[in-house]
């Protein structure tokens, strides 16, 4: 019988062809940009087949050696249902390892399919295969819709989890509690926006107003739309980066898994760090560096901190490893099993006299379980270094065990002091700006921190491009300046750009933006964001002209008025907006159904005045309106933020949005 191998290996042209894919022609094959078919392949699968063939080996090559090897294809089995021992899968690569060097090359891989799709496996082989199908199946299908998302199953059965936990007490979410873990129970519960509504206030308290969700009966599909307008922007206003997601994709969450899961990631991520700050646990300034200041560490990012605190708590265990992410540093369980044994001295330390990665995964689990961490993932999760379940799992940890010296009374009051430094306008403004840019889904755009993240220049210029398409000469501009020269060049061409676009910066220069000076950063962002606004209405009305303060206050006039209302105001600086009565009127005039005036108050004393505005704000992301404004906008009427809303609300009217 000729077998594939021998078949393969027979031909001097096969052989020449799957000797390049082989890790001897690997380096050829990576030059050539792409994994090639052997040439007894050609033909016998569509173009589309071999792309997803192509897709699906780059992801289930987690290392991106070239090669799948034992643990990667034991990640990819586990994230479709089947934990295999290590044994059982390398003796499943054995035999279609053609070239017998314990892994298989995207030759062996298209083999493997080809022999598959002739039902050439039985008994545990067959269904290892039907397992890979399905990876290959699910690339394909996440390729299809656009995403940039992909998942496990423990993932999936986590979301459920933490679904069911937080919102177990809530009346409106009981019709889909408790969400079955091993189906596909959860895409359908969310296809309402009831759920994806509730799970915004689990991960930022206070940001929808319950009153604004349509949760009585049976909904339609226009209310459907509603909520979820609602949970998406509002899920915007707290951080979350909501990439590719519309309201359409979630009310059909069985059919678009990837952006269902990417959604609750996104709300689950900020539930989790929100708590990963100084307010919560001052003690965390026990992981200051050197001459790091309060004021400076208060900067990080959660996982910044969170890893910081690995770190520091590595320091009194055997362990000299230090790590840098939440992937491929803690792949080995080696980090996990000395911080857990920091943590708690009846971890033991055993797990590592194993070679084998799953077996040492395992022991991390069981040593978490025995002191009371949450199931978040399976061994397999760790080994494919599956950075959010593992961000998840640090986060837990460090709730539960932070292990740091309580501060001294002197220490606390130096803490709180600092800390007040949260309710400065311009760091107000800072987080509304942020926001701001990170909603522009700029590529490989994320900032953390406004006045740091500009000073190198070159965000700057990708978001001018954003907003401003081919105003950007990038030639002339550096994407990694190493030196405070280059970033300088970067500063300078951004200032340059703006003004060629139009925007009125006076006494801004690259210099300021260079140093992060907040008064000059913000300056520059305020002028880059209203002209921005201004470019949608100009795009929107036909008229090619941005309208002005005046214009922008005249139509939200003219639109009240002809609705019937009695109410009018002179100018964003209008005292009368503080009651938030205009405003509410105003969302009226233009979606009628979107307002219940039952649950308004006059806005006579403050607390009616911040009732009003919360749900105002609500209202108008229900609408449509990708707003960042809080409460205090409307009643401490301020005029930037109020024309912001006010503007958006136009844009939506204008547009005809629902």
């Amino acid at each position: 019988m000729v077998t594939a191998a021998v078949a393969l290996k027979g031909s001097k042209n096969a052989t020449k062809s799957f000797a390049s894919l082989t890790k001897h022609g690997k380096k050829e094959a990576e030059k050539q940009g792409d994994l090639k078919v052997p040439a007894m392949f050609e033909g016998k699968f569509k173009k589309d087949e071999i792309e997803a063939f192509r897709k699906a080996f780059h992801e289930f090559d987690a290392d991106g050696s070239g090669v799948v090897n034992t643990e990667e294809l034991r990640s990819v089995l586990h994230k479709f249902g089947m934990d295999m021992p290590a044994s059982e899968v390398a003796t499943f690569i054995h035999e279609v390892d053609l070239d017998q060097d314990g892994s298989i090359n995207f030759g062996e891989f298209i083999n493997l399919m080809d022999r598959a799709r002739k039902g050439g496996f039985s008994g545990k082989g067959s269904e290892m295969v039907k397992a890979i199908q399905r990876g290959v199946e699910t690339v394909k299908v996440k390729g299809e819709f656009g995403g940039q998302h992909s998942y496990t199953e423990e993932e999936k059965r986590f979301f459920a989890l933490f679904i069911n936990n937080e919102l177990r007490d809530d009346p409106d979410c009981q019709h889909y509690l408790p969400i079955d873990l091993e189906s596909e129970a959860l895409f359908e519960a969310v296809h309402d926006g009831i759920v994806p509504c509730k799970l915004v206030n689990v991960a930022q308290p206070g940001t929808i107003d319950p009153r604004v969700i349509n949760t009585r009966g049976t909904l339609n599909v226009h209310q459907k739309t509603e909520n979820q307008n609602l949970a998406l922007n509002s899920a915007k206003s707290i951080g979350c980066q909501i990439v590719g997601i519309n309201s359409t994709n979630l009310i059909e969450g069985p059919n678009h898994p990837h952006l269902v899961l990417a959604m609750l990631w996104q709300l689950v991520k900020v539930a989790v760090l929100s708590h990963i700050n100084l307010k919560e646990h001052n003690y965390l300034v026990r992981l200051l560096e050197g001459d790091e200041t309060i004021e400076s560490f208060m900067k990080l990012a959660p996982e910044k901190i969170l890893m910081r605190w690995v770190n520091f708590m590595l320091k009194d265990t055997a362990c000299t490893k230090r790590v840098k992410n939440f992937s491929s540093d803690i792949k080995d369980s080696y980090v996990y099993t000395h911080l857990l044994n920091r943590i708690n001295n009846s971890c033991s330390l055993a797990g590592m006299d194993t070679a084998d990665l799953g077996e040492r995964a395992q022991a991390v689990l069981s040593n978490a379980s025995s002191i009371g961490i949450r199931e978040v993932m399976g061994a397999a999760d760790i080994t494919a270094g599956n950075s959010k379940l593992n961000l998840i799992f640090v986060a837990d940890l460090f709730n539960r065990y932070p292990c740091l010296e309580p501060l001294t009374e002197e220490e606390t009051l130096e803490v709180e002091a600092t800390d007040m430094l949260d309710f400065a306008e311009g760091t107000r403004e800072e987080r509304v700006f942020r926001l701001w840019v990170n909603s522009l889904e700029v590529p490989e755009l994320f900032i953390d921190n406004l006045y740091e993240g500009v000073q190198s220049g070159w965000p700057l210029l990708q978001i001018l491009d954003r907003i401003f398409p081919d105003s950007v000469d990038f030639k002339q501009g550096n994407k990694n300046p190493a030196t405070v020269f280059k970033r300088l060049e970067n500063c300078c061409l951004a200032i340059e750009t703006s003004r060629k676009v139009g925007l009125k910066l006076v006494g801004i220069e690259g210099k300021d933006i260079e140093a992060g000076t907040p008064k000059f950063v913000l300056a520059l962002c305020w002028q880059i964001w209203k002209t921005h606004i201004g470019n949608m209405l100009a795009q929107v009305t036909g008229t090619g002209t941005r309208p002005q303060d005046k214009d922008i206050v005249k139509w939200a006039n003219d639109k009240v008025r002809a609705a019937g209302y009695n109410l009018q105001i002179k100018d964003f600086k209008d005292k009368t907006l503080a009651d938030g009565q205009y405003i509410a009127h105003l969302l009226a005039s233009v979606r009628r159904t979107a307002v219940d005036f039952d649950v308004l108050s006059a806005g006579s004393t403050e607390e009616e005045q911040k009732s009003n505005s919360e749900y105002i704000i609500s209202v108008a992301r229900k609408i449509g309106c990708t707003i960042f404004n809080v409460p205090d906008d409307i009643t401490e009427v301020r005029p930037k933020m109020l024309m912001v809303l006010v503007s958006m609300i136009m844009l939506v009217d204008l547009q005809g949005s629902e």
